[in-house]
């Protein structure tokens, strides 16, 4: 934030996205859409609607366990899909941050097919919604998803051609 100025986070990002055009450049939020911290409102809706990756015997799969407040876990990408909530999630991103439609970029980190083998989702299975993900933000609001993986490292895999842009690997 740029003291003085800017009073809250979200004013300062949308003063650098704009900014950014006066020079030609481009600011691309980077975002995590699979991942659900306990901190946040929506963990408890998805953990009380059962959409949170689980291991082979019904547990949750966290990450920092040991820190109530910045316990993560999984989201499982095909139930919550399913549900109706990632496109609500994308829909109010982009209605905070109207300005990364003209930006026409997103960056999803660690955009991949987690499996969730106490729901039954193996990576094949979760693979075409994660298609469905970056269609619905290319078709709806006309900005395309880049990520870290171009998931060459599994056999018989597409890569996202046609989907994916720009990808680290």
């Amino acid at each position: 934030m740029r003291p003085g100025i800017d009073s809250t986070p979200l004013e300062a990002l949308k003063w650098l996205i704009n900014e950014a055009r006066r020079y030609d450049a481009s600011v691309s939020l980077h975002i995590n859409l699979q991942k659900a911290t306990a901190d946040n409102d929506l963990y408890h809706l998805y953990e009380a609607e059962d959409l949170l990756c689980k291991g082979i015997f019904g547990q949750l799969l966290y990450r920092n366990a040991h820190s109530a407040r910045y316990r993560t876990a999984r989201i499982n990408t095909k139930l919550e899909w399913e549900s109706g909530l990632t496109q609500k999630r994308i829909d109010d991103l982009m209605a905070m941050l109207p300005e990364l439609q003209e930006v026409g970029t997103i960056h999803i980190d660690n955009f991949r097919p987690f499996p969730s083998t106490g729901h039954g989702t193996s990576p094949e299975d979760i693979m075409p919604y994660l298609k469905l993900i970056m269609a619905y933000f290319r078709d709806n609001y006309g900005v395309d998803v880049s990520s870290e993986s171009t998931f060459n490292r599994r056999p018989n895999n597409d890569n996202m051609y046609g989907f994916q842009p720009w990808a680290l690997s």
